[in-house]
Parts: structure tokens; C-alpha cells; sequence
């Protein structure tokens, strides 16, 4: 299977991280006259992430807080979402192409029928297409994504499938004396990509997919929540979740390069395949677990340059490789990303220009 036709977009304003803290700062002091005397602007200072490490995030919920007092309910938030996705759907998917499926994925926004089912239904050229849903996995939910798609194409039922991930984080922003959620609030970041998984390879640039892996981590289930509640999604975020993640990551890599290079033992190419260069597109949950992960592997700059750049220009976001053309064709991409469970997922590609 091959993965192609990578198509992104931040929805909405996009601030700097500065001026965000800032913003995020100012709404905690207008909440309430008991929190006058709390200098929030130095609290989000002193627990947010940086400039130095986020130069600046999309926050659709910002705008919609600069019209109106009040936080939005769990209703509202839901249909700012339907309304944005909706807006910036064509910025990134070619309604005039069709699909045999369409997966929609994501955990910030559930509205049936979805921004997937609205597209089937309204579009001639779509009306043969499967939409399904696969919700509320946190930010590992590509990797799931990848390998069901991977097993339709398999079926032969399927020869494209179109994967569209939608989140809206800052949209459940809402008020807290937890410092987690102060350093969730200046993190968490919208965005909205869209890509091609393909039985046959592309003639564009594409990545090959090797090989998938999910771990649930043992006696970790307290590490990570994201909690549907009363009036917005609720996350808990444990501090030692970064050190966690780098004390096993050593291990998980190595069993999913094995899996990559066995799934390929047949192949001509084995022995070129085992000595191409490795990057890595590690999820940007924090620059701590950048830190933690790259320290672990003993990665070189070069190879994870690209993780940090994206979270620096996007805040908790995605990572692209395709477009790095110092990356050689042959490459191997290690695509790691974490979720509550606490779950590790990754995925092997080989680079193919």
C-alpha cells in the first residue's frame, strides 16, 4: 500500500505563541473577580511551552471567544466544528476525484451525519463511496487509520481510500487550577490533512508502507485521558508521561523494524532496504517527548529535524517528510506517535520518488 497526495490546511487565525499565551492569559483574568489577584500571564509563562519551541498555533476557539463572553457547551463546540471542517473541507479534498472509501478520523469533533457523510451524499462523483468513522483515539489515530486501510485494499474490494483527519483541539479549551491543563492549553494546536491510500503505487511522490504497530503500555492506563464531559472533551495529562514514553521507546522501534524487514525478507531489495537511512516523524505531543525520544533512539539531528520544525511552526500537529527533498528516495520514515492506553503506535514507510 502507498500513501500519497498529502493535502493540509490550518483553519482559521493563526497567532504567535507569545501573543497566544497572552491571549490565553487575559481570559483566565476576566473570568472571575476572585482570580484578579492571580498574575496568570506569569503562570502561563512559567508551566505554557515556549517561543523558543512553538514559533506560533491555528486556535479556531479564539475567535469565537473575541465575539462572545461565555464558553461555548458541548453542543455549541461541536457545531463550530462541523461549521469550520465544513468551510475548509475543500481546501483539501478534490470533491471532482472520486474514492472507493473515505475514512474520517478524529477526536475533537463527533456530528453524525459527519463532514465524511455530507460529502458522499452531496457529490455525484462520490456517491459509490464507503465513509467510516474511526473516532476518539487521541494522536496516534494515523497509525489505525493506515492499517485498516491496508487491510481493505488487501480484499481487493478497494483500490483507493481516502484518510481525512480533522481536530479541533483548541475547541474544548476551558478553564482549570490543574498547571496540566495550562500546559495542554499551550500546546494543543488545529489542524486539518487529508491523503491517499493506494492498492498501486502513484506516479507522485509516495511513501510504501512497510509495516504498523500498537502497544498498549502495561500498568500505564492512568497516564492519559481524554473524557467526553458535561460542557467539552477533558484531558489528563500525567507529568512523567514523557520519561515514560522514553524508557520503552527503544524497544517498541526495535520490534516494529523487525516487523518492517520481515514483511520484506522476499523482497530483491532486502539487503538495500536494511541499510537505508532512517528518519523519524515522532507526533509533537511536547518538546519534552521530542527530547525523551530522540535521547532514547540516540537519534541525529538530521534524522528528526523535521519533528521539531513542525511543532515549531504548528504547535501539537502533524509531520510531512515527502516535501524534505534532502530526503533520498530509499529512505526509511519511523512514524511514531502516543495516545492514552498508554498506547505506542508507529509505522515503517520507504520514501519512494
Amino acid at each position: 500500500m502507498y500513501l500519497s497526495n498529502f493535502r493540509s490546511v490550518s483553519p482559521g487565525s493563526t497567532y504567535s505563541q507569545d501573543e497566544l499565551l497572552e491571549k490565553l492569559a487575559s481570559l483566565y483574568l476576566n473570568r472571575t473577580t476572585e482570580s484578579a489577584a492571580t498574575d496568570w500571564s506569569a503562570l502561563f509563562k512559567k508551566f505554557g511551552c515556549k517561543a523558543e519551541s512553538i514559533r506560533q498555533r491555528c486556535a479556531v476557539i479564539m475567535s469565537y471567544l473575541s465575539e462572545r463572553t461565555e464558553l461555548p457547551n458541548l453542543l455549541d463546540r461541536q457545531r463550530i466544528f462541523q461549521q469550520v471542517v465544513t468551510e475548509y473541507l475543500p481546501r483539501v479534498v478534490d470533491e471532482t476525484v472520486a474514492t472507493d472509501e473515505i475514512y474520517h478520523v478524529s477526536c475533537t469533533g463527533y456530528v453524525s451525519p459527519s463532514v465524511a457523510q455530507i460529502l458522499v451524499s452531496k457529490n455525484e462523483h462520490w456517491k459509490k463511496s464507503v465513509a467510516t468513522h474511526l473516532y476518539h483515539m487521541g494522536c496516534y489515530a494515523s497509525i489505525p487509520a493506515i492499517r485498516l486501510a491496508r487491510g481493505a485494499l488487501s480484499l481487493q474490494n478497494s483500490a483507493s481510500i481516502k484518510i481525512l483527519h480533522t481536530e479541533l483541539c483548541t475547541l474544548h479549551f476551558g478553564y482549570s487550577n490543574e498547571p496540566q491543563n495550562w500546559v495542554t492549553q499551550s500546546l494543543f494546536a488545529d489542524g486539518i490533512i487529508s491523503y491517499d491510500a493506494l492498492k498501486s503505487k502513484p506516479e507522485s511522490s509516495s511513501y510504501d508502507v512497510l509495516a504498523t504497530l500498537e502497544e498498549i503500555v502495561p500498568d500505564s492506563i492512568d497516564k492519559m485521558s481524554w473524557i467526553p464531559a458535561e460542557d467539552r472533551f477533558r484531558m489528563t495529562l500525567a507529568r512523567d508521561v514523557p520519561k515514560y514514553i522514553g524508557s520503552g521507546i527503544t524497544g517498541f522501534v526495535e520490534r516494529l523494524l523487525a516487523a518492517a524487514f520481515e514483511s520484506r525478507k522476499s523482497d530483491f531489495e532486502f539487503e538495500a532496504l536494511k541499510s537505508a537511512p532512517i528518519f523519524y516523524a515522532i507526533h509533537p505531543g511536547g518538546p519534552k517527548i521530542l527530547e525523551e525520544v530522540s535521547s532514547a533512539l540516540k537519534l541525529e539531528e538530521r534524522q528528526w529535524q523535521t519533528s521539531r520544525d513542525v511543532f515549531y511552526n504548528n504547535g501539537n500537529m502533524w509531520s510531512n517528510l515527502l516535501a524534505d527533498q534532502s530526503v533520498a528516495n530509499g529512505s526509511l520514515v519511523v512514524s511514531l506517535a502516543f495516545g492514552p492506553g498508554l498506547t505506542f503506535a508507529g509505522s515503517v514507510f520507504r520514501l519512494v520518488r
